[in-house]
C-alpha cells in the first residue's frame, strides 16, 4: 500500500481538509523481471492506481471482501509513502511554530517504509510491528534494502531482481559459518511404541499409568497393549488403518492409542463429549474397520454407516481381563517412518473438520526433543 494526497485538482491544493487516501499496488514478480522490467512495471502500476484514487480505500476492501483478521490490516501489510511535499511552517502572526516530533503509539502494519529527499539525500525511516520483527531483524532489513538497490544501480548483465545478491561477503561467510555449526544428528529411527518397549525392558515394575486408584505398570500395560494388538491384527488391522479410539480420558485411552501403534494401525481420538452429528461426520471420514470404545461412551455412538461397518471392541473388557502368566509378544509388523501413526480432526470452526495425519517419525521427532529437553 501507498498514501496518495488525493487533491488531482489544482483547486483542491488550498483547501483545508484531509483528503488523503491509500492505494493497494499489485505487483508481479513471475517470470524473474530484470530491474527495467520491474521498474516499468510498478510505473504503469502506480499510474493506473493513481487514475483511481479518488476510490476510498474502504471501498475497495468491501468489494475485495478478503478475509478479516483482527491481526493484521486488509488487503497489505507494507507500506510504501514517499514524502515529497515541502515542508512549511505557517506564519501565524508573531507566534513562533515548531513541529511535534511524532510518537508512535503501536504499529498499524507489519512495516512501513517513510522515504524523503533533503539536501541531497534521500533519508527515512521503518516502523514495524514488534510482535513479528525485533530492533536487529528491521536493521538487518534496511540493510539488504540498500544492496538491492545498489545492485539495481549496476544492473550490470540485466539479472533478474531475485539474482541480486543481498548480502556481501563478510556476511555470507558467516552465515555459512553459523549453518555448519548448527546440523543436529540423525535421531532414533524407530517408532515411539518401539521406544515404549524399551522401558518397559528397563523398569518392567515402575508405575507407568494411574488415574485415581487405578494404576498399571509398564509390564502390565505393555501385556494388554500387546494382547489387544494381536486381537486388532486379526480384525484386519495393518499399516494405515485407522482405528477410532472413542474413551474418557483414563488408562483405557492410553491402552488403544498403543494397542493401535503395536497392530500397525494409526489411531483416531473421538471425544465422546462431541455431538453426535460431529461423531458420525468424522467415523464416516475415516471409515475405521474397528472401533475401540469404552463402555460409558459406547452408548453414546451415533448410529452412522461406518459404525454398522465396523467391528466394535469394548475397552473396559479389555481392561478387566485377566493377564496369563506368560504374556504374548507383540505382533510383527514391518513398520516404517513414513506411515501413520494417528490422525486427529480440527475444530471445524471454519466448515467441515478436516483429519490431519501425523506419521511415525513425526511423533517420534516430537517424543525425542521432549526427552531431550
Amino acid at each position: 500500500g501507498t498514501p496518495v494526497a488525493n487533491r488531482p485538482r489544482v483547486e483542491l491544493e488550498a483547501l483545508v481538509g484531509f483528503f488523503v487516501n491509500t492505494l493497494a499496488l499489485r505487483l508481479d514478480f513471475s517470470g524473474g523481471p530484470d530491474v527495467g522490467a520491474l521498474l516499468a512495471q510498478v510505473r504503469d502500476c502506480v499510474l493506473q492506481a493513481q487514475a483511481h484514487q479518488d476510490l476510498p480505500f474502504e471501498q475497495v476492501v468491501e468489494a475485495v471482501r478478503p478475509q478479516r483478521s483482527l491481526s493484521h490490516s486488509p488487503v497489505f501489510q507494507l507500506m510504501f509513502a514517499w514524502q515529497n511535499t515541502p515542508a512549511q511552517r505557517p506564519a501565524l502572526g508573531g507566534l513562533t511554530v515548531e513541529p511535534l516530533a511524532s510518537v508512535s503509539r503501536g504499529a498499524k502494519l507489519d512495516l512501513v517504509l517513510d522515504l524523503e529527499e533533503g539536501e541531497g539525500r534521500v533519508r527515512g525511516r521503518i516502523g514495524y510491528a514488534s510482535a513479528l520483527f525485533d530492533r536487529a531483524t528491521v536493521q538487518r532489513h534496511a540493510q539488504y534494502l540498500q544492496a538491492l538497490l545498489r545492485g539495481m544501480l549496476r544492473d550490470e548483465k540485466g539479472l533478474p531482481i531475485e539474482a541480486i545478491p543481498l548480502m556481501d561477503d563478510d556476511e555470507r561467510r558467516a552465515q555459512l559459518r553459523r549453518g555448519q555449526g548448527g546440523l543436529q544428528p540423525q535421531r532414533d529411527s524407530s517408532c515411539v511404541h518401539h521406544r515404549f518397549e524399551r522401558q518397559v525392558r528397563l523398569t518392567p515394575r515402575a508405575l507407568a499409568l494411574q488415574a485415581g486408584d487405578q494404576g498399571l505398570s509398564y509390564a502390565e500395560l505393555d501385556a494388554r497393549a500387546n494382547r489387544l494388538a494381536r486381537r486388532l491384527v486379526e480384525l484386519g488391522v495393518k499399516p494405515e488403518s485407522r482405528v477410532a479410539v472413542v474413551a474418557e480420558r483414563g488408562i483405557a485411552l492410553v491402552l488403544g492409542w498403543l494397542a493401535v501403534l503395536k497392530a500397525g494401525g494409526a489411531y483416531v481420538p473421538l471425544d465422546p463429549a462431541h455431538p453426535q452429528p460431529r461423531l458420525a461426520f468424522l467415523l464416516d471420514d475415516c471409515a475405521p474397520p474397528v472401533v475401540l470404545a469404552s463402555a460409558a461412551s459406547r452408548a453414546g455412538l451415533p448410529d452412522c454407516q461406518a459404525l454398522r461397518q465396523a467391528t466394535v471392541l469394548d475397552l473396559d473388557e479389555a481392561m478387566a481381563e485377566p493377564l496369563q502368566a506368560q504374556p504374548a509378544p507383540p505382533p510383527e509388523v514391518a513398520l516404517k517412518g513414513e506411515h501413520l501413526a494417528y490422525v486427529i480432526y480440527t475444530s471445524g470452526s471454519t466448515g467441515e473438520p478436516k483429519g490431519v495425519m501425523v506419521e511415525h517419525r513425526q511423533l517420534a521427532s516430537l517424543v525425542d526433543w521432549h526427552c531431550e529437553r
